[in-house]
């Protein structure tokens, strides 16, 4: 079969709206989730006898291999139309697995982009979640050990950046694991955003399944897709509502957000404490990682704070884009979901690929340079 048949739609779509270069096939988790989206979907299309055991087996063979064929996932993941050039993308990466573009009406049966989408989506989104949570533990915990080993040193506390009175150096480092506890507790009460509103199709009403079939078909398919992935997902209470309105996404970018703000002030102050070394704080030494500069010699530049103070800058924007995506809503749905969910998705990987790099070769590598001129804490 001639692939450029069966990719008809995707051909389209990269001709006349790709341009960011973001190709599905750069986010093999949401691939993934979308295969297994679609393997639920026609579970529960067969058992409602809507497609034939024969069909249901042809499906579900080619979406288990088709995962072997990255170089089909070429969709543009910032198109518009909330995510169909992507979903229609799919399948036809399954009709060509299949070996014929004529199994197109069965693959998609009972389904939207809407419904099958979003649910793709919220199942790599949760994962992320779950993974920053984790992520965080190692820095919390790090920042305790630099607490209590420097309880004992004294410092001059500042506001305003003038001298104020006297602290504990370890309850600056104590301070910020509190900090990024609290923002731990509010990533754990995202736990369960991993659900799915298959059934929805296109604006929540169920509209191209059997209005009999609804309930059964949106139960079957969760609980298929619970056994394939493994993961635990709940069905959305509102199929209306999960296409109308994605505070959820709202809340989780605000999640993410302080998070960011947190990590942008840490960042900003250990780098401003070991400035100098003679005209600056100097109160904190850093560890030599790269070479700070290819002019002066021996100089110990804080590299890895700037480092992390660039990526909050750039998860900033990604949040605010997520965020532009639910305030530009309209009516029956949030065409914006896709774009907002997958700012957030690549907000949360470039967090959880840094912090553990930062913690290993910076927070855990600091020293104090402690000063002689200070009385002690009474």
């Amino acid at each position: 079969m001639d692939v450029n048949s069966v990719f008809e739609q995707t051909q389209l779509a990269e001709r006349t709206h790709a341009y960011s270069g973001k190709r599905l096939a750069q986010y093999p988790q949401l691939v993934e989730h979308l295969l297994a989206v679609k393997r639920a979907c026609a579970w529960a299309n067969y058992q409602l006898g809507i497609i034939s055991v024969e069909h249901f087996t042809e499906i579900d063979k080619a979406c288990q291999a088709v995962i072997e064929h990255q170089e089909w996932f070429t969709a543009d993941l910032a198109q518009g139309g909330g995510g169909v050039a992507v979903h229609m993308n799919l399948s036809e990466a399954i009709c060509q697995q299949l070996g014929n573009r004529n199994m197109l009406a069965k693959v998609n049966s009972s389904q939207s982009t809407t419904d099958v989408c979003t649910t793709a989506l919220s199942l790599s989104l949760s994962l992320q979640i779950q993974q920053c949570r984790i992520t965080l533990l190692p820095l919390v915990e790090t920042l305790k050990k630099l607490g209590q080993a420097t309880l004992s040193v004294v410092t001059r506390g500042r506001t305003c950046l003038r001298d104020a009175g006297l602290l504990p150096y370890g309850a600056r480092f104590l301070g910020f694991a509190r900090l990024f506890e609290r923002n731990c507790v509010s990533l754990e009460s995202h736990a369960d955003f991993a659900y799915s509103n298959l059934g929805a199709t296109a604006i929540g009403t169920g509209e191209g399944i059997a209005a009999n079939l609804r309930g059964d078909y949106s139960s079957l398919a969760l609980e298929q897709l619970i056994k394939i992935t493994g993961m635990k997902i709940r069905l959305h209470p509102d199929l209306m509502d999960s296409v109308q309105n994605r505070d959820d996404l709202f809340a989780v970018a605000n999640c993410l957000e302080s998070l960011t703000v947190n990590l942008l002030k840490m960042a900003k102050d250990l780098r401003l404490l070991a400035s100098g070394p003679q005209f600056g704080f100097n109160e904190i030494q850093l560890p030599q990682l790269i070479k700070g500069s290819s002019f002066y010699a021996n100089k110990i530049n804080p590299t890895l704070d700037e480092t992390l103070i660039q990526l909050c800058f750039t998860v900033l924007g990604l949040v605010k884009s997520a965020k532009l995506g639910i305030e530009h809503a309209e009516l029956d749905m949030n065409i914006y979901y896709f774009h907002s969910t997958v700012c957030l998705l690549d907000a949360f990987q470039l967090v959880n690929a840094l912090l553990p790099k930062y913690v290993q070769y910076h927070l855990s590598q600091l020293t104090l340079n402690q000063r002689e001129n200070y009385e002690p804490i009474a």
